[in-house]
């Protein structure tokens, strides 16, 4: 009897451990998804600096159209790219080249 629930208890231990180890892995997945996205929806303001735009005054003007440009961020497929090229120059215009906001941006700082 004694044996059976050593074992027994052993089982449930490892059982317990595993399946933590396994949420806490998942867990982390999904931390860093949120992060990523999160990372995402800070590019906006980086082409609207470069352009000379104030990210803040507009998002105070312009609250929801700025959040739906945001979410566009998070779903474009140059997003890495973005990140890259805004950080080594911004005032290089590569990024018009691939950006779903540039046209709109670039007639926003002529005003």
């Amino acid at each position: 009897m004694w044996m059976t629930v050593d074992w027994s208890t052993r089982w449930w231990q490892y059982w317990l451990a595993m399946w933590q180890a396994a949420w806490m892995a998942s867990l982390t997945a999904w931390e860093d998804a949120f992060r990523a996205v999160a990372a995402r929806r800070e590019l906006l303001p980086r082409p609207m600096a470069a352009l000379g735009l104030d990210p803040a005054a507009l998002g105070r003007a312009e609250t929801e159209c700025l959040s739906r440009r945001a979410e566009r961020c998070v779903v474009c497929d140059s997003a890495e790219q973005c990140a890259w090229d805004l950080a080594e120059d911004p005032a290089n215009p590569a990024w018009q080249q691939y950006c779903h906001h540039a046209r709109q941006l670039a007639a926003l700082s002529k005003h």
